[in-house]
């Protein structure tokens, strides 16, 4: 297995190497003071056939959540940066990626009592989409990842419906929608519903989403709590 410098150096060789012809990119931020993830992916893809591709994807990501036990509260933050090989099938109104990454995190404990802790985790993640377009105007979705690094899992299910150019005249449209999230480990869980606003342009090209919702926390102290969160997230197809 690769040392975690190996890793880093092969990580940041590929970033290098294919960011000039990457076909597609993707960020993100969603969360509120307590809990949030953040991430950068560049998306380069090797086409097998009319309708699948071998995808490689790089992510820069930036993780952070509370954890609160008897002994008090830990604020967890955890950096990382992966690098992912898939397979992507698109046919019509359906599409669906899946595939395995090898991660490294550089995972800090702040403790309420007692000294910071850092380690560096190393390990697989596992993720998955899909969507399905079931009519002109609505789109059906699906996401869900497993972190091995540090057992975290996330998992969402939205609908989005376009409201704009519904006769697709214009290179631009408004789309609205409404999803449920869940992610957590053993340290919190949480489950989050909110909408969103999509602006599309570029006929579908880009799209720039802004959400907002709320959500409820569940602790390993059996404390639990609920916040409001918000986020933004970008797609380009170059």
């Amino acid at each position: 297995m690769l040392s975690h410098r190996a890793f880093v150096y092969a990580f940041f060789a590929a970033f290098l190497a294919f960011r000039a012809a990457a076909q597609e990119v993707t960020a993100g931020f969603e969360g509120g003071p307590s809990s949030g993830l953040g991430f950068i992916s560049p998306i380069f893809s090797f086409p097998l056939g009319t309708a699948d591709a071998i995808i490689v994807k790089p992510t820069v990501s930036y993780l952070y959540y509370e954890k609160r036990t008897f002994l008090g509260e830990t604020k967890i933050t955890a950096p990382g940066a992966a690098l992912g090989v898939g397979y992507r099938y698109s046919d019509g109104p359906f599409e669906f990626a899946v595939g395995p990454a090898f991660e490294v995190l550089w995972e800090r404990r702040r403790n309420l009592f007692g000294p910071d802790t850092k380690e560096t985790l190393f390990g697989v993640m596992v993720a998955g989409d899909a969507s399905y377009q079931a009519t002109p105007f609505t789109n059906l979705n699906l996401s869900a990842s497993y972190d091995q690094t540090n057992r975290y899992y996330w998992s969402r299910a939205g609908v989005k419906q376009q409201v704009t150019n519904l006769q697709f005249d214009k290179p631009w449209a408004l789309l609205v929608g409404a999803e449920v999230t869940g992610q957590g480990n053993k340290d919190v869980t949480q489950l989050s519903s909110g909408g969103l606003v999509e602006f599309a342009f570029d006929k579908g090209q880009t799209g720039f989403q802004v959400r907002g919702g709320y959500s409820w926390l569940n602790f390993a102290d059996h404390s639990s709590d609920a916040r409001p969160y918000v986020g933004a997230g970008l797609y380009h197809r170059f």
